[in-house]
């Protein structure tokens, strides 16, 4: 799955508006394993630039 800006932008935009809902949101792409790794790494890094 390539990981789009639009995707980025969607996470930038929800985890701003409901940072409560990101904890869930990891955990669910952590379940789905490898494929979504690159994802994962993706919302991480928002969550990083988000609390920075």
């Amino acid at each position: 799955m390539e990981v789009t800006p639009e995707i980025m932008t969607s996470l930038m935009t929800f985890a701003q508006q409901h940072p409560e809902e990101l904890n869930k949101v990891i955990a669910i792409i952590q379940a789905q394993g490898d494929p979504l790794e690159k994802l994962l790494d993706a919302v991480n890094t928002i969550f990083q630039e988000i609390d920075s």
